[in-house]
């Protein structure tokens, strides 16, 4: 590359750093301020002129930060003798400016205010860039200027350059006082607003350390029987029910470093009271690491939930008492054996499965799932079982009509925009013709007399509620004799261990494979709800899980007992 060309984009860098370093000092364009007032008029008074400036050179002006004996605030950048001075390291002398073939044409010579001396000194930043300069003026020339005088405007210069620096700097540290004030008086008012939170607050909250060991309690731990001091030092465990200890076994001592994120779960246990009693709570937990993200401490908040807990019992009972038991199941028919399983996430759920006989030679079931958990998803779910049983009763040839029957009337009685999908079919019990309708549903399972396992794909459609008007239609095929049906929910596939990873299809066609064939139908199901809960390894179930098996007897293989 030309030198030429070398020099002048290194000029353009350099100007571009003299730039910013001249606006990081924060004083282009601000009030008169007296500590410049003051060393301007020293310097008129000092060097006998009628014009003493403090001049700052910018991308296209100059401007005054101080100005003795001359009107304006600032000039053109291609006038100004300072923008010359700001080229050199020591003071630019002109003794006349009508002699320097440099400023003997410019309009500050030639006319208004007809300078004629200058001599300035350059201003510099403390990394080294040249800003602006100090600088005297006379309306005649002056040819007594020498080196001590030179000199003298050099030491003035120093002078106001380290009072431009102290007044960023000054500035800086009020700026910084007033922000640390203001941020110490947010930190009081965030810590008065916590002290009332935490004195006032119906949920306990806990500081454990890596031990596992409280470290911290809340004054709401009075409510449990407990001052908080009581609780210092104690294992935290020491105060869960037994049998819930294995769903907190991460958080032991041995595991406490590598402990994983916990927020979001949720997980509820029992917890003693000082009168013994145990009381059920939900827990937040937030795990507090150190800089190489070993967790070092356990902030948990517990939230008493007995009187939910309680409701829930009390809508479990009722919501088990709609499902047919396992031996009412199994007595439905001579011609096939039923049984089903339903565990809900908590004391009740929205999971239903059913099982009836359609006259004489037909069998329905149905398995379901509505969204959510809890009471409210258990009185939809209440709600849905018995329209489905009796509009499919109804409706037994005509299971696409069925099913559009059941979500009009779901759609009249749905304040809470809730939807649930459904697998239904009728089996002929002397055929083995199976009729299959599913609205959004997991598709079955088949488990064959010969132990092999294979899928019944169903089209079906979107969930009952969730597409509303849309033309369900049965599907047909045939169960064969000796062969086992298997309907199940999400809470089957969608089971996770500790590391979040589902059991899924292939987890539950092998455990079909090796579950047993003999004896009763419940040997399966159980077989298959243990295999879920060894995967989950003790960790709280994420959904409600149901089950419902239907298998047609072998040929000349006695019948079932009904």
């Amino acid at each position: 590359m030309d030198k030429s060309i070398q020099d002048a984009d290194r000029a353009i860098a350099d100007e571009a750093r003299r730039l910013a370093a001249l606006r990081a000092l924060d004083v282009l364009d601000t009030e008169p301020e007296a500590i410049f007032d003051n060393l301007t008029a020293l310097a008129a008074q000092t060097f006998q002129t009628p014009v003493a400036l403090v001049s700052l050179i910018d991308a296209e002006r100059q401007w005054f930060k101080s100005c003795v004996g001359m009107d304006g605030g600032e000039t053109p950048r291609d006038v100004a003798f300072c923008d010359h001075t700001i080229r050199q390291a020591r003071t630019m002398l002109i003794p006349d400016a009508t002699a320097d073939p440099r400023f003997r044409d410019n309009p500050l010579v030639t006319g208004e205010p007809f300078v004629r001396f200058y001599a300035g000194a350059p201003l510099t930043s403390p990394d080294g860039f040249r800003l602006g300069s100090f600088c005297v003026i006379d309306y005649r020339p002056r040819h007594d200027f020498g080196e001590a005088q030179c000199a003298q405007l050099e030491a003035m210069a120093a002078a106001v350059s380290s009072a431009m620096t102290l007044r960023r700097d000054l500035k800086a540290y009020v700026s910084m006082e007033r922000e640390l004030h203001d941020a110490q008086a947010r930190i009081r008012r965030h810590e008065a607003e916590l002290a009332f939170l935490v004195e006032n607050s119906a949920d306990v909250i806990l500081r454990l350390d890596p031990s596992s060991k409280i470290t911290w309690a809340s004054p709401s731990v009075r409510r449990y029987g407990y001052a908080p001091r009581d609780l210092i030092g104690v294992p935290a465990g020491s105060f869960v029910h037994p049998d819930d200890r294995p769903r907190l076994a991460e958080r032991r001592p041995a595991r406490f470093a590598a402990l994983g994120d916990l927020d979001g779960s949720r997980r509820e246990y029992r917890i003693r009271h000082k009168s013994g009693d145990w009381t059920w709570i939900e827990e937040s937990p937030t795990v507090i690491r150190d800089a190489s993200g070993a967790a070092v401490e356990l902030v948990n908040i517990l939230r008493d939930i007995e009187d939910r807990k309680r409701a829930e019992r009390a809508a479990g009972d009722i919501q088990a008492g709609m499902l047919l038991p396992r031996a009412a199941l199994a007595a439905l028919s001579g011609r096939a054996e039923v049984d089903a399983v339903l565990e809900p996430a908590r004391s009740v759920g929205g999971d239903l499965y059913d099982a009836f006989k359609v006259g004489d030679d037909h069998l329905a079931f149905l398995v379901g799932d509505v969204t959510g958990k809890g009471v409210g998803a258990s009185l939809f779910m209440a709600l849905a079982k018995a329209l489905s049983h009796s509009l499919i009763t109804r409706k037994a040839d005509r299971l696409g009509d069925a099913f559009r029957a059941i979500e009009a009337e779901l759609e009249r009685n749905n304040g809470e925009a809730m939807a649930m999908s459904l697998l239904a079919g009728v089996l002929n019990l002397d055929t083995g013709a199976l009729a299959l309708c599913s609205a959004g549903h997991e598709n079955p399972l088949v488990v064959n007399a010969d132990g092999t396992v294979a899928a019944l794909e169903i089209d079906g459609g979107p969930p009952l509620c969730a597409g509303a008007g849309f033309a369900y239609q049965a599907e047909l095929t045939r169960l064969e004799p000796g062969a086992t049906l298997v309907a199940f929910t999400d809470g089957v596939t969608e089971a996770q261990d500790r590391s979040r990873q589902l059991f899924g299809q292939a987890r539950l066609r092998q455990a079909l494979a090796e579950a047993p064939r003999d004896g009763p139908l419940s040997a399966l199901t159980d077989s298959l709800v243990a295999r879920v809960r060894a995967f989950e390894a003790g960790g709280d179930p994420s959904d409600d899980l149901a089950i419902l098996a239907l298998r047609r007897p072998l040929l000349g293989g006695p019948p079932y007992p009904s």
